[in-house]
């Protein structure tokens, strides 16, 4: 619970893993607002929680992909184990969440 974020479509929730390290730590709240129109409601170049058809639940930075039925999923570590994007189908994503907000814990 934190003001301004308690408000109706805003949802809290902890990160697990390592692929937004150091911008998000895993552990960190985050808060979600509902991005009710799906992938017509991205704005580009921004962070997204991303839930996908095929069960995969992923916090990524989200770009245009090169197949506009795709978009590109850029991680924030620069690890080799996490690559440098993963391309999902449009069609693949269930739910679509905006990160508005990362507290990081310690």
């Amino acid at each position: 619970s934190m003001e301004p974020y308690n408000k109706e479509g805003y949802f809290w929730c902890n990160l697990t893993g390592e692929s937004m390290y150091p911008l998000i730590k895993s552990g960190s709240k985050i808060c979600l607002r509902h991005i009710p129109e799906g992938v017509d409601g991205i704005i580009y170049g921004e962070v997204y929680a991303i839930v996908t058809k095929s069960e995969m639940r992923t916090v990524k930075w989200v770009s245009r992909a090169d197949d506009e039925r795709n978009i590109r999923l850029i991680p924030e570590n620069k690890e080799p184990k996490y690559g440098d994007y993963q391309d999902i189908s449009k069609d693949d994503i269930l739910q679509l969440f905006k990160v508005v907000v990362a507290v990081n814990t310690f």
